[in-house]
């Protein structure tokens, strides 16, 4: 007797159901030279790429540019399906979320070559993870092993009732993705403003000297002061008050603190 999820296992591995034939195809513009896909509009703000695996095999990516982007998302379809299907759907989520959107056919996909393998856990950038409850094409559990297996996982969308194609039909899913982009846009703003800090930061430059005997300091006064140890080591007695600069780092300029010219060598 298979337990329910031995059952649901086995089911994943005859459960990938590309269209057969793909419903598109690629060819090269005469005209331009770029390559485009039949069955897809013609769409300047698209870019359709071919790429290389490490595996050898080659697949396929559309890309929509929109101007008024900060982030690309990185769209990973569903079962059944290929690019040419989803193209409206990228269309709406490029304008309707502002990002540039980058949609990919899996190997054995439309015009993608090879077999479908997983490799989530390789993937460094946040993860969200959307599936109906009631998909009877491709378990719950297999969205749910996925958004577990993530290096970085975001929180997941767990569509109540939702099936297998219909998922862009609830209104939670454009939801649960614009907080998504937002938070992403607002980690990205965050970086970026703690590198402008960094690069707006003076940058304090130490006198050259040997470390052994000498210190370099900044003070609140009118100057920088470099400070060379006396041979003394400041063990005698009348570097008792240069002792206490030392310790305090209430240092003056030479001209108006006695102790440095007591038994050390200064200078601004």
């Amino acid at each position: 007797m298979l337990s329910g999820c031995s059952v649901s296992s086995l089911a994943a591995r005859f459960a990938f159901f590309p269209p057969d034939p793909p419903t598109y195809a690629l060819r090269k513009d005469e005209a331009t030279g770029r390559l485009v896909a039949s069955g897809v509009p013609r769409d300047n703000a698209l870019d359709v790429l071919l790429l290389d695996t490490t595996r050898g095999t080659k697949v396929v990516a559309f890309y929509l540019r929109n101007p008024c982007a900060r982030l690309t998302l990185l769209y990973s379809h569903g079962n059944a399906a290929d690019l040419a299907q989803l193209y409206d759907l990228f269309v709406q989520l490029k304008v309707n979320l502002k990002v540039n959107l980058m949609g990919y056919d899996y190997s054995g996909y439309g015009a993608s070559t090879g077999k479908n393998v997983k490799k989530i856990k390789k993937v460094k950038c946040p993860v969200l993870v959307i599936h109906g409850t009631d998909d009877d094409v491709v378990n719950w559990s297999h969205g749910n092993e996925l958004w577990k297996l993530a290096r970085e996982p975001y929180d997941p969308l767990w569509i109540k009732g939702g099936g297998h194609c219909n998922l862009e039909l609830y209104p939670d899913f454009i939801r649960h993705l614009s907080k998504f982009i937002r938070e992403m846009e607002s980690v990205t703003t965050k970086m970026r403003l703690k590198k402008i800090r960094q690069s707006l930061e003076p940058t304090k430059t130490a006198y050259r000297a040997n470390t052994a005997t000498t210190t370099t300091f900044t003070t609140n006064c009118c100057c920088r002061i470099r400070v060379r140890r006396p041979s003394c080591n400041l063990s005698c007695s009348c570097c008792d008050a240069l002792r206490k600069c030392f310790a305090f780092g209430a240092f003056k300029c030479p001209a108006c603190c006695s102790c440095f010219k007591c038994c050390c060598c200064c200078g601004g």
